[in-house]
C-alpha cells in the first residue's frame, strides 16, 4: 500500500475531505493517506513556526517509505489514474512535480549562490509531488533558510516553500507531470479538456465546487505521463525583473 501525505489546516477541512476522497476513489493503486495537522496557528504563533515548511521538513522526516508522496488538500481528482506517484526509470530523475503555468518561487537566485550554483526547476508547483527520501539534504535546506532569513520567508510563505522544492528538485533531478492530465485551475483558457485532476490554488478555490459532480471514478484508469523539467536561470530572472520595472514605469 502506497503512503501519501497531506498537510491541512482547520479552514480547509471540508475541501480536504472532498479532494482526498476523490484521490482514493480514482487511484488504481491502494493508498494510505497520512494527514498532517498544521496546528491552525494563531497570529502570534506565526512568527515562531511556519506551517508551509512542514511540507519540506516534517513530511519527509516522518515518511516511512523510500519515496515521499504528497498531495495538497485542494487537488481534486476527476477520473481514474495509475502511476501517479511513480518516478520514471528512463530519466535521471529523483522527483516528480506538477507543472504550473508560470514560475512562482518567492526567493532570489543569489540567496543560494554561497551554497553552490542552483538553477531551480521552472514552473514547478508543489501541490502534488513524489521525491526519493534519501536525496533530500536537510543540512542544505537549513542553510538556505538561514541565509534567506525569517522576514523574507514570512513575506512569501507558500511561494518560498515552492521555490525551495524547485531548488531541491534541480539538485536531485526532476520530471514534471503532463499538464494535459493534471494542471492548476487558475486560468480557464489553460484548463485541459478532460483532466485527470485539477489543483485549485487559493485565488480560484471557490471554483472547486463546480467540478465535484464531474468526478468519474468508473472510467478506466489512465497512466500518468511525465515530461522533462526545464530550469529557471539567471537570464529568466533578469527578464522578469525587467518586465516588472517596465510595468512600474508605465503606471
Amino acid at each position: 500500500m502506497l503512503e501519501v501525505h497531506n498537510l491541512v489546516c482547520h479552514r480547509d477541512i471540508s475541501i480536504a475531505l472532498i479532494c482526498l476522497k476523490s484521490l482514493l476513489a480514482t487511484s488504481q493503486e491502494k493508498l494510505q493517506i497520512v494527514v498532517h495537522d498544521d496546528g491552525s496557528l494563531t497570529d502570534e504563533a506565526k512568527t515562531c513556526k511556519l506551517p508551509h515548511l512542514l511540507k519540506v521538513l516534517d513530511v519527509p522526516m516522518l515518511c516511512r517509505s523510500d519515496n515521499v508522496c504528497f498531495v495538497d488538500s485542494d487537488v481534486l481528482f476527476l477520473r481514474r489514474h495509475r502511476g501517479l506517484f511513480e518516478i520514471s526509470k528512463t530519466r535521471s530523475a529523483c522527483a516528480r512535480f506538477i507543472l504550473d503555468i508560470r514560475t512562482c518561487h518567492g526567493f532570489r537566485l543569489k540567496d543560494f549562490w554561497p551554497l553552490g550554483p542552483v538553477s531551480p526547476i521552472a514552473r514547478l508547483n508543489s501541490g502534488l509531488f513524489c521525491i526519493k527520501r534519501n536525496v533530500i539534504d536537510f543540512d542544505w535546506v537549513e542553510a538556505v533558510c538561514s541565509r534567506v532569513g525569517l522576514p523574507q520567508i514570512l513575506q512569501h510563505r507558500s511561494w518560498f516553500e515552492q521555490g525551495l522544492w524547485a531548488a531541491i528538485a534541480a539538485r536531485v533531478g526532476c520530471e514534471m507531470i503532463d499538464r494535459s492530465q493534471i494542471a492548476t485551475a487558475e486560468v480557464a483558457s489553460q484548463i485541459p479538456q478532460d483532466p485527470i485532476a485539477l489543483h485549485f490554488i487559493t485565488p480560484v478555490r471557490a471554483l472547486l465546487e463546480h467540478y465535484i459532480q464531474r468526478v468519474q471514478a468508473s472510467r478506466s484508469a489512465e497512466g500518468i505521463r511525465s515530461v522533462p523539467a526545464s530550469h529557471y536561470t539567471i537570464l529568466h530572472a533578469g527578464w522578469v525583473a525587467t518586465l516588472f520595472r517596465l510595468r512600474q514605469l508605465l503606471r
